[in-house]
């Protein structure tokens, strides 16, 4: 019973969320849509997590993906952490700059992409 509470306690608080708080921006590569969000939100100078989420059309995740992201050209690329086979991935990166670009660097076999975000609206 406390796990139904619990359950039904999470899926109301998650409703309460807006649904654009945290969102960079969607694009689309090939088949795969893309979606950035940031934690916390609005993007601070400083620590930020960034949240890269790939799914199909059918809006199944897509978990075949290596992900890499930068805030800016200097940073050197650092590999995202995939949040099981949800086609989440994960990075906390440092922001210098509300004016930085986060850089998205997707590679799925043998095809490659790099997409840009501004990390602040």
């Amino acid at each position: 019973m406390k796990i139904v509470i619990a359950v039904m306690l999470s899926l109301v608080l998650w409703g309460c969320e807006s649904d654009d708080a945290y969102r960079l921006g969607r694009q689309q590569w090939g088949d795969v849509l893309i979606e950035v969000q940031s934690r916390p939100a609005p993007v601070l100078i400083g620590m930020d997590e960034f949240l890269v989420m790939a799914s199909d059309a059918r809006g199944g995740p897509v978990h075949d993906l290596w992900i890499g992201m930068r805030v800016g050209d200097g940073d050197s690329w650092r590999q995202a952490i995939q949040d099981g086979f949800s086609g989440v991935y994960r990075k906390t990166l440092h922001v210098g700059s509300l004016h930085d670009q986060l850089r998205v660097r997707i590679k799925r076999g043998t095809e490659e992409t790099e997409m840009s975000f501004p990390v602040a609206r």
